[in-house]
């Protein structure tokens, strides 16, 4: 085991994640990671060889060695990551299964920094099980928002972008491969990872520690470090913690994504002239505003998902706004300003119109 203190201090590029073995010259260095000069980092093992544990030491790494003006960290995972998102330099911790969310961080990160900012940060996207993630999207019919993740890796470091993934063989060959260039492969691994990577067995540890890895690129055996002992999820993210409560915060915040409250009510929501608000998207009030044109709306939904509800929020904006209301059906706790109208009685409908 490599503690992470046993990396040094520093700040910067390159950020070193562990020490590579170099018997040749009978002596270990740094192995580090420069997206700057090397591109997108890969990150590559089977479950359980210590992937989300190298991501939350590259996130505390890059948390120390710069500052929140400097680098924007980003993530999108499966739950893994935990405690992330209490570091300063995080705007979003996502699950892949959480589609509004994501979409908002995937527009976040393909609009062009601005450049007239006096430092231009660096943002830098990591993605926990690149494999189960793209899964999670094709089950959910989200092939869009996964065809907008997988376009993140065609871009780099001149759109101050910066993406390092953990995941199975794919990030070994095709496309996904060929867009990351700065590669591990955890151990232990099998045969046809090994094959992929360019490496035989015979030449790869049989009973490798915890954190041990390759560089595909020149065969040599790397021993990642760890943030504690035994690094499961939990302890992780108590570390990381710890560790935001240790660091200076910014005046400046991260771009971030909004996460939606559980339940919100009419008197937390701000009233906007000429709009009909009915609900938030987690930073302010939402609504529909009929000036623009937004007349017609309807609210559609399962039984049970709050259909009524929402159009009794919708009826209660309307009639707040002054607005003339009339109600077909049996809608409870109708504005005292309501028409309400039975589902066959067209003819006072009609008169209501004229």
């Amino acid at each position: 085991m490599l503690p992470i203190t046993d990396l040094g201090a520093g700040s910067g590029w390159p950020v070193p994640l562990g020490l590579r073995d170099l018997p040749a010259a009978q002596r270990q260095a740094p192995w580090t990671w420069d997206p700057l000069r090397e591109g997108h980092l890969g990150i590559v093992g089977a479950p359980r060889t210590g992937r989300t544990s190298a991501l939350s030491t590259l996130a505390a790494q890059l948390a120390t060695r710069f500052t929140p003006t400097e680098l924007h960290l980003y993530a999108v995972h499966t739950g893994s990551l935990l405690g992330l998102e209490s570091l300063p330099h995080v705007g979003a911790s996502v699950r892949g299964d959480d589609l509004p969310r994501l979409a908002q961080l995937l527009s976040i990160l393909t609009d062009p920094p601005d450049p007239t900012a006096p430092v231009v940060p660096l943002r830098v996207l990591l993605v926990d099980d690149w494999d189960r993630v793209g899964e999670e999207l094709d089950r959910a019919r989200a092939g869009v928002l996964r065809d907008r993740l997988a376009a993140l890796l065609r871009r780099g470091p001149r759109e101050q972008l910066a993406v390092a993934l953990t995941g199975g063989r794919a990030a070994l060959a095709g496309s996904l491969g060929q867009l990351v260039s700065r590669r591990l492969l955890l151990l232990p691994a099998d045969p046809i990872d090994l094959a992929m990577a360019g490496l035989s067995s015979a030449s790869v540890t049989q009973h490798p520690a915890p954190g041990r890895a390759i560089d595909p690129s020149d065969g040599t055996e790397v021993q990642l470090a760890t943030l504690v002992p035994e690094p499961t999820a939990a302890r992780c993210a108590a570390y990381l913690r710890e560790l935001a409560d240790r660091l200076p915060s910014d005046a400046r915040p991260v771009p971030g994504v909004a996460t939606l409250p559980a339940l919100v009510t009419v008197g937390e929501l701000l009233s906007q002239q000429g709009v009909l608000v009915i609900g938030t998207d987690g930073t302010g009030s939402v609504g529909f505003e009929p000036s623009r044109g937004q007349r017609q709306i309807a609210v559609l939904g399962h039984r049970g998902t709050g259909r009524t509800t929402a159009l009794c929020r919708l009826a209660h904006a309307i009639a707040g706004a002054g607005r003339p209301l009339a109600v077909i059906g049996a809608l409870a706790e109708l504005p005292t300003a309501a028409m309400a109208f039975g589902i066959e009685d067209a003819d006072g409908l009609i008169a209501a119109r004229r």
